[in-house]
């Protein structure tokens, strides 16, 4: 409806499979998944200059969030994952602003976060929990960088970004 795509949806239950593709104009989505063994893939390609939105929120345990934001388009993706097993793959590139603001809360993460093309790139991150996480990061191409953990919340907390983990942690920061 109106300009762009627009997807807003709350989805209850366990082993869902939600995959979205949008391409075009200025592109939004709003989404919340309550369950457990979720998988959520996302790609938005933004062509003249179009802006890719992706808010999304996950409750629930072994988790896996694919989300590609690409085209010359600013990229912002906001991604809350709560519970156990978690995996996060954004991949933002080609020209234009890249943002990630990412909080996964629970045990067992892996992250993978490629930021690339045209500079402007921002991540924000928030890890949390008792058990081994893995965590990478790759911002790239003409230059623009920011990595930012720890920080503090919106809320006035901060996050540390210890390790908890007895099995330890594993941070790979690339930013060339």
């Amino acid at each position: 409806a109106g300009q762009g795509n627009t997807v807003e949806a709350n989805i209850f239950g366990d082993d869902n499979l939600v995959n979205i593709t949008q391409a075009g104009g200025p592109s939004y989505i709003l989404l919340s998944i309550l369950g457990n063994q979720n998988q959520f893939e996302a790609t938005q390609n933004m062509s003249g200059g179009a802006m890719a939105y992706n808010e999304t929120t996950i409750i629930g345990d072994t988790n896996d969030v694919d989300i590609i934001q690409q085209g010359t388009g600013d990229k912002a993706a906001f991604v809350n994952i709560i519970g156990d097993s978690n995996t996060a793959n954004i991949n933002q590139k080609d020209s234009g602003t890249h943002f990630v603001d990412l909080s996964i809360e629970g045990d067992n993460h892996l992250v993978d976060i490629l930021q690339e093309g045209a500079g402007d790139h921002a991540a924000t991150v928030e890890l949390d929990g008792t058990q081994p996480w893995n965590f990478d990061l790759t911002q790239s191409g003409a230059t623009s960088q920011t990595y930012t953990l720890p920080h503090a919340m919106s809320d006035g907390s901060s996050v540390s970004g210890t390790c908890m983990a007895i099995g330890g942690c594993n941070l790979t920061i690339l930013q060339e």
